[in-house]
């Protein structure tokens, strides 16, 4: 990490520089039209001064061009400006055991239901019941608008299917061969309806729908054929902001909420007293550094362990530069591993940042205060989904750079690559089997990869790997 922060170091005195220069600019400018001196005067000194600041600004582009040359290269897992240690490869595999083909554009979700049984996946038209272990189509439930969201109840007898027109329909999937809708919930009406993220509770009595709109809604399921309302989470300081993800803790105390926030954080609320819910701790992006601000973040996807000790987030952060009176907007894509075991007090324990952009590079003061947290490489563009193995000792991270990136997570101050999955199109969605063998994804293609995650993928794969449609 220490040529890491020796490169944040040259980089917040060339940007002062800059800044500097700017401000002797402006100063003989406006001295000219003051008429403080002569227009020679100040002509030459607008001259002189673009002439130094030249240099250093194209000093800047072509260290920061070589820097993300350097850093697109190097595989997953290394510190930022280290080279990675001999031997350090992450296998790459191409093909899955299985594609389930039949849907009509985009995979936007998937769910394995909790015995392992189904596996759920929506697109533009519908959403479609799988049995994974056959990879045969069981059923094809019909719907008016895309479906951005599915999720299986605990118990497995209850499938949520949200969708772009607000509807969130209750499926009962008891007997796969006759699936039947016991109620539909309004998650908005009129404008940014669209629900995007859905989550039960372990005991499978609440569910939360994020969407559109910013806010999340929380609907009691007792009786899954009248479900009732419970309470709104709503975020005054993001209004009409879209929640990408919501994700309940194991032990149902803690739901997480990440979207599209004006103040960059995802955020915890408490929901022991689901009418009541309260906002307990907050994800911050790591400090920018510098001269850049945090503006805004998207948080695409959030995932608890099995045991709700850590939380994963998948999103890009938008971060401000600020150059004299000139700013500048940039962003980078970024795993964040989090320690929740105090809800209060969210702990970054690592990030696996985007390499070859733009990225946060902390100053000593701001890791003297926040701590320093290990930043290893990560996907070569933004990270669009995460999700843990059902034993907690893996982390699956899916990116528009068309891979997944399967990471031990034992030490989550030190994660560590071990599979690099290809695919052919940007991948926005993952899951595990429960029975921790089986990893499924889905993405910008019509078809959901299955794949073997306990045991390194043969060399010999088969030419055609299963494909079945329905």
């Amino acid at each position: 990490m220490k040529h890491h922060w020796q490169y944040g170091g040259l980089r917040l005195v060339r940007e002062w520089l800059v800044v500097a220069l700017w401000i002797a600019w402006i100063v003989v400018l406006v001295g000219g039209l003051g008429g403080w001196w002569g227009w020679p005067t100040t002509l030459t000194g607008l001259v002189v001064l673009g002439v130094l600041a030249a240099p250093a600004i194209a000093a800047g582009r072509r260290t920061d061009r070589a820097r993300q040359a350097a850093e697109r290269a190097l595989p997953p897992g290394v510190p930022f400006g280290a080279a990675p240690p001999a031997g350090h490869s992450t296998p790459a595999h191409r093909r899955p055991v299985a594609r389930l083909a039949g849907h009509v554009g985009a995979v936007r979700t998937v769910a394995f239901s909790p015995d392992g049984a189904l596996l759920a996946t929506g697109d533009e038209r519908a959403v479609r019941l799988w049995d994974p272990m056959a990879a045969a189509g069981i059923a094809v439930l019909e719907r008016p608008a895309a479906t951005g969201a599915v999720a299986f109840s605990p118990d497995g007898g209850l499938l949520a299917a949200g969708a772009e027109d607000g509807s969130v329909v209750l499926w009962d999937v008891r007997d796969p061969a006759r699936v039947t809708a016991t109620a539909t919930i309004t998650y908005r009406q009129g404008r940014r309806r669209a629900v995007h993220g859905l989550a039960f509770d372990p005991g499978g009595r609440l569910l939360a729908i994020g969407g559109a709109h910013g806010t999340v809604a929380l609907w009691d399921l007792t009786d899954p054929t009248r479900p009732a309302a419970t309470a709104t989470i709503t975020f005054p300081r993001t209004p009409g902001r879209r929640t990408c993800s919501v994700g309940f803790s194991p032990h149902g105390r803690l739901l997480a909420v990440g979207g599209v926030h004006d103040d960059a954080a995802a955020v915890l609320w408490d929901v022991t007293d689901p009418a009541r819910p309260v906002g307990t701790g907050r994800l911050e992006p790591p400090p920018a550094g510098g001269l850049m601000t945090a503006s805004y973040a998207w948080w695409y996807a959030i995932a608890f362990s099995p045991t709700g000790r850590l939380l994963a987030t998948a999103g890009e952060h938008h971060l401000m530069i600020t150059h004299g009176d000139l700013t500048t907007g940039t962003r980078y894509g970024a795993v964040v591993v989090w320690d929740v075991t105090d809800p209060a007090h969210p702990a970054r324990r690592s990030i696996l940042a985007q390499r070859g952009g733009q990225r946060p590079t902390p100053t000593r003061g701001q890791q003297r205060k926040h701590g320093a947290v290990p930043m290893l490489t990560g996907h070569l563009r933004t990270p669009l989904t995460v999700a843990f193995s059902p034993d907690g000792r893996q982390l699956a991270t899916g990116g528009d750079d068309r891979t997944v990136l399967l990471w031990t997570i034992t030490d989550p101050a030190q994660p560590r690559p071990t599979t690099t999955l290809l695919l052919p199109a940007a991948v926005r969605a993952l899951t595990f089997h429960p029975n921790g063998h089986l990893l499924a994804t889905a993405g910008d293609d019509p078809t959901t990869a299955l794949w073997t995650v306990d045991q390194p993928v043969p060399a010999a794969a088969p030419k055609d790997p299963p494909t079945t449609a329905r």
